[in-house]
Order: structure tokens, then C-alpha cells, then sequence
């Protein structure tokens, strides 16, 4: 599916809470840590400003006591 011909992305988080995404903290601080040691830090910065971004955006956060998660086979 593309709006304006670009693609539509719809980002997923699974048992993660989206705060830690947009602020890369929690699991997200510590794998950027590991990936510091292997990445420059144009890429790193890339990377948590997209992170930034796709966290911001508004959407429906489901949590494992949600009806959609037990819904689901």
C-alpha cells in the first residue's frame, strides 16, 4: 500500500512499551550500547532518530491484558 507514492510503514511493537522506542531506553538503551561498538555514530544517530520518529507516532498500544492480544489464535 503506498500514499503519494511512498510506502505506508506501520510499525509493530511486541511487549515493548513505545516510550522505550522513542526515547531508546530500557532493552533499546542497552542493544544500542552493543551496537555503538560495532557502528558509527552516523549511523547510530540515524537509526535513534528514526526510532524517535516511528515511537512518536499515534497509534493503539495493546498490552498483554488486551482483548486483541487473547483474540488472537
Amino acid at each position: 500500500m503506498k500514499v503519494d507514492n511512498r510506502p505506508i510503514i506501520l510499525p509493530i511493537f511486541y511487549m515493548i512499551d513505545p516510550r522505550d522506542v522513542r526515547n531508546q531506553s530500557g532493552p533499546y538503551q542497552d542493544a544500542f550500547r552493543e551496537h555503538e561498538k560495532n557502528y558509527d555514530q552516523k549511523t547510530i544517530q540515524n537509526w535513534k532518530a528514526a526510532l524517535t520518529t516511528v515511537g512518536a507516532l499515534k497509534g493503539r498500544h495493546i498490552t498483554n491484558n488486551d482483548v486483541y492480544v487473547t483474540s488472537i489464535p
